[in-house]
């Protein structure tokens, strides 16, 4: 039996954090790049659904909305992400 050790290669994504006060443009970026997502406030929390290749995903008030290298978005825990990427730069489409 082989057992490898890998680094993942770096490759550039982005990113919004999921935040009321941003739901507006969370919901134009992921429109504008052909999927959508629901937003719903449940007893005051704001909860994010989202169609996925692996079926609805649910995410909460500061987890982040990734696109990845194919154009797909998913949801990630905001401890995970600051674990896991690197901020390279901040830009708005604005």
């Amino acid at each position: 039996m082989m057992i490898l050790k890998a680094v993942k290669k770096p490759l550039e994504i982005e990113a919004m954090k999921l935040v009321p006060s941003n739901n507006v443009g969370i919901l134009n970026w992921v429109e504008n790049h052909g999927s959508r997502i629901n937003i719903l406030n449940v007893d005051g929390i704001d909860k994010y659904f989202l169609p996925t290749l692996e079926g609805e995903m649910e995410a909460k008030t500061g987890d982040f909305i990734i696109r990845g290298i194919k154009g797909e978005f998913y949801f990630c825990r905001s401890d995970i992400f600051y674990e896991s990427y690197n901020i390279t730069r901040r830009f708005s489409d604005e």
